[in-house]
């Protein structure tokens, strides 16, 4: 990889983010991208965050609405973003799935649609 840069041990720049295309010193916070034990801190904070069936619900009537309410602002592709978080499982799932269809046409994704 062509760098238009270079760095050295005495730089005050450090890499971020998920880069795995360094081979300089990292941020010491910068460990989810490199640590295997980011993986399983990660499995955990979800299971911590596990929500019930009917949080679930109302989760998904709030992107439901979300959703409508870009569709009528005419932001097709952020109302066609937030239907499909959406999942099957879902009593929302059918009105989401064909509302999102309809944001397609709006924004001429004929195939998608």
């Amino acid at each position: 990889m062509n760098k238009d840069w270079t760095g050295n041990n005495n730089s005050i720049y450090k890499t971020l983010g998920a880069s795995n295309h360094t081979d300089k010193e990292r941020q010491s916070e910068d460990f989810y991208a490199t640590d295997p034990k980011a993986g399983e801190l990660l499995l955990q904070l979800e299971n911590l965050l596990a929500i019930t069936p009917k949080e679930h619900e109302l989760f998904d009537l709030t992107n439901l609405t979300v959703a409508r309410i870009h569709y009528q602002n005419g932001s097709y592709s952020e109302a066609l973003r937030i239907y499909k978080l959406i999942k099957e499982d879902s009593p929302y799932w059918l009105d989401a799935t064909q509302e999102a269809a309809w944001a397609q046409l709006e924004s001429q994704d004929y195939e998608g649609a």
